[in-house]
């Protein structure tokens, strides 16, 4: 984890999925610097929960947040 900068650029996508009627959210993370993903998951909606399971997630696996980069989602 030490080549990723800690600036990361979160946000969501609506995506179509086959077997299911409306898009699905799909949340990720980029490393801003190095332009790699960090962690992607699919949610049943952009909420606190989900960002709160996200952040842990990438806690887990030892990224080093310095810099959160985000929309103006109320969930974050």
């Amino acid at each position: 984890m030490y080549k990723f900068s800690g600036k990361l650029v979160f946000d969501g996508t609506y995506i179509s999925v086959k077997g299911f009627v409306n898009k699905i959210p799909l949340i990720w993370g980029f490393d801003y610097d190095s332009h790699d993903c960090i962690h992607t998951m699919f949610v049943p909606s952009e909420n606190y929960l989900a960002c709160r399971k996200f952040f842990s997630d990438i806690k887990s696996i030892g990224y080093n947040m310095r810099f959160l980069v985000c929309d103006d989602n109320q969930a974050i």
